[in-house]
């Protein structure tokens, strides 16, 4: 009988970030995950509204690894309830 190692939380790269039937195993064990997505990744979004990372990148001043654009602070909310200021 194999012993259970226990974790904390899941990290895969894109090949697993992309099937959503992961996404959704994790979320239906409540499992903490962080997976990675290609950057042509896409999801449905209003026409006028980021729908891509690539798209979201371009919004916050990204134009190239040598010339990334400025940080841009955002308000990280945990699972608790709080937040802080990124």
């Amino acid at each position: 009988m194999q012993e259970a190692i226990p974790f904390r939380a899941v990290v895969a790269d894109s090949f697993y970030g992309e099937e959503r039937g992961v996404r959704e195993g994790l979320r239906g064990l409540s499992v903490p995950y962080v997976l990675a997505l290609k950057p042509s990744h896409a999801w449905w979004h209003p026409e006028e509204v980021a729908g891509t990372l690539q798209d979201v990148a371009h919004e916050a001043g990204w134009e190239s690894a040598e010339r990334p654009g400025q940080w841009v602070g955002i308000t990280r909310t945990f699972r608790d309830g709080s937040t802080q200021q990124w």
